[in-house]
């Protein structure tokens, strides 16, 4: 048994825990602050580093031990993604398309996909519900693309509702998107809850019939795992890797909404979206990936 740091920067502190979990089967695990790099560094035997961010490339330069690092998306359209030292560290790419644009950016010697992991057991099973709750999670910024959520709201029949969580990243986005509503004759159907704790998530996705996903770019998306977990039918923008997800997807407005009418009317069966989503992205499934990068 080692001692594996594993760093975050404390905004992202809800990826940890499956992770966390999983090295615990074999290794001592402190969690640093991305702050706590270099001292994280001196501590351990060896270091998993959540996201290829700056404090990746100050480990990768300036650490003396054994690195992993775990790249979700927006890293690697960065600026300072060609300046980490990929030489000198094992990449963990969520996704097989987001590995192919980081190659795209710099030579990356080593490196797996190992797909976005959930705790299964935060997420109860719930049978379908008799509901016509819609719900979408994602910040309120122009990478989600929620103008397009209104519209297909909008293309659906009037006892569709659709409750949307997430935080506002941009102030004239929310505002546009408010004043959308009304002009679309919604907002008795529209619910914005704003930014709501990974905790209360489970009971988020409770009394949902559908996920519904407006995004114009993911690696692994949580939101929509997260979901499935709960059996939940994702529907899903077919953004480029979405087909992994194992959703049902859709490029156009009529089909976002027939997706949805069929997930509210003749759903699947909640334990077969659920075991589905658990047979990729659970603990149990990735935990061997995970562990045979510390022991080499």
């Amino acid at each position: 048994m080692g001692r594996v740091a594993v760093v975050c920067p404390a905004s992202s502190a809800r990826f940890i825990p499956p992770i966390e979990a999983i090295l615990r089967r074999e290794h001592e695990v402190r969690v640093f602050d991305a702050d706590g790099a270099i001292a994280a560094d001196q501590w351990a035997d060896a270091v998993w580093c959540e996201w290829a961010g700056r404090h990746a490339a100050a480990l990768a330069a300036y650490g003396r031990k054994p690195l992993v690092v775990r790249l979700h998306r927006y890293e690697a359209d960065e600026a300072f993604f060609g300046e980490i030292r990929f030489d000198r560290l094992t990449l963990v790419s969520t996704s097989e398309h987001v590995l192919a644009r980081a190659r795209l950016r710099a030579d990356v010697p080593r490196a797996v996909v190992i797909p976005s992991i959930v705790d299964f057991g935060r997420f109860v099973l719930r049978p379908h519900q008799d509901t016509a709750r819609v719900g979408i999670v994602a910040d309120i910024h122009g990478r989600k693309q929620l103008g397009l959520a209104l519209q297909v709201l909008a293309a659906l029949p009037a006892g569709v509702t659709m409750h949307h969580a997430g935080a506002t990243r941009d102030p004239a986005l929310a505002r546009y998107l408010v004043r959308m509503t009304r002009f679309l004759g919604l907002e008795d159907r529209v619910t914005w809850h704003g930014e709501i704790p990974p905790d209360r998530m489970p009971g988020f996705w409770s009394d949902k019939a559908a996920c519904l996903s407006t995004s114009a770019d993911e690696g692994c998306p949580y939101n929509v795992v997260e979901a499935m977990a709960c059996g939940v039918e994702a529907v899903v923008h077919w953004h480029e890797g979405a087909e992994r997800l194992g959703a049902s997807l859709w490029s156009s407005i009529p089909d976002a909404a027939s997706a949805l009418l069929t997930a509210i009317e003749t759903p699947r069966l909640a334990a077969l979206i659920r075991s589905a989503a658990e047979s990729a992205f659970s603990i149990e499934e990735n935990a061997d990936d995970v562990l045979a990068l510390f022991r080499r």
